[in-house]
């Protein structure tokens, strides 16, 4: 039973960060084709930014990561020992997307959001057909909550940057 139960902390871990990246990801294209032109043309500009905001939650996933490593490190007498579970490797795949090839490649960054995303699915489907129990799925919104959340958050330091980094450009120019 400590192993699943600890398997299953690994896992909400990983789908904070990435399992709402796919709704936010659906949101911003569902918003680029409604509205008026002007508004059509400011959510388009945004798009080119989602990949580079997975990495940034990648990122803050690593920072993550390396804050338990130090953390148990720094309690333990002896040598370093890092235990990274393969969900976390999965996770940090996420930061492919600094290579411009990827980032190209906006629903790559789709596809490994839904691969975290469908075991929120999986969970639903266990739970219409009453194999587990509403305090998983509970479990399971509160954590795509968060993951919508982070997204949104660093989605938006992006926007801010890119907007002030072409203020300061046009400043220059």
């Amino acid at each position: 039973m400590d192993e699943n139960i600890f398997a299953y902390f690994e896992l909400l871990e990983v789908m904070a960060f990435f399992a709402g990246y796919a709704i936010l990801y659906a949101f911003v294209h569902v918003l680029a084709d409604l509205g008026n032109i002007k508004f059509k043309e400011k959510i388009r500009s945004i798009i080119p930014l989602l990949p580079l905001s997975y990495v940034l939650t990648g990122l803050l996933f690593l920072g993550y990561l390396i804050k338990g490593v130090l953390l148990v490190n720094n309690q333990a007498d002896g040598p370093i020992q890092i235990h990274i579970p393969l969900l976390h490797y999965v996770g940090l795949l996420s930061l492919l997307f600094w290579i411009p090839f990827f980032r190209k490649r906006a629903w790559l960054s789709l596809v490994h959001s839904l691969f975290f995303f469908s075991y929120i699915c999986l969970d639903l489907v266990k739970y219409l057909r009453n194999k587990i129990g509403v305090e998983i799925l509970q479990n399971d919104m509160k954590v795509l909550l968060d993951g919508v959340l982070i997204s949104f958050f660093s989605l938006l330091c992006l926007v801010l940057l890119s907007y002030a980094w072409a203020r300061v450009r046009k400043g220059r120019a």
